[in-house]
């Protein structure tokens, strides 16, 4: 995930629209404008704002996640889903996923974290924009959604794929 202070729209399709005009000619393999105008309009879309507020991070019952402790976290955005393998192919020029048959809407996959940081640098390059990946912190308080509860995420009842109903697959 990507969170992100969002400009004006209309100014980031500007730029973008100067940006491919420019390198359209130095470029031979270069994204296709349509698919860039696409991804740019599905991420500025997609984006929803978290409020800032208090959460004992980490778990009691997981050694791995102690001590718990107090974090308290201003407001930010964080994007609604894992970035999606049309997404990627379209920022990228390629898609790297293991479960590539699922579709353009399944998560990608099988990315460094170099590989995002890559990423996350053409996105701004291309729109102007600067995203990031989400601390730990971030990701773990929106992810309980103001839940108070030892675990987090689902554990006890998960709302979105994972090893136990996925069937060893990636899904839309």
């Amino acid at each position: 995930h990507c969170s992100f202070a969002h400009a004006d729209l209309q100014q980031n399709l500007e730029r973008l629209n100067d940006f491919m005009k420019y390198m359209q000619p130095k470029v031979g393999n270069r994204v296709a404008y349509d698919e860039l105008l696409k991804a740019e309009e599905n991420i500025a879309r997609n984006f929803v704002q978290i409020p800032g507020g208090c959460f004992r991070m980490g778990s009691y019952n997981q050694k791995d996640e102690q001590p718990q402790h107090r974090v308290c976290l201003k407001r930010f955005k964080m994007y609604k889903t894992e970035v999606t393998q049309r997404q990627w192919s379209a920022i990228m020029g390629s898609n790297p996923s293991h479960f590539n048959e699922c579709g353009q809407n399944c998560p990608v996959e099988n990315v460094s974290w170099v590989d995002v940081n890559e990423f996350l640098r053409r996105l701004k390059f291309n729109f102007g924009i600067t995203y990031r990946l989400p601390t730990e912190a971030e990701w773990e308080y929106a992810c309980r959604s103001g839940s108070s509860n030892n675990t987090f995420c689902g554990h006890d009842n998960p709302e979105g794929w994972y090893r136990g109903n996925s069937l060893g697959r990636s899904h839309p």
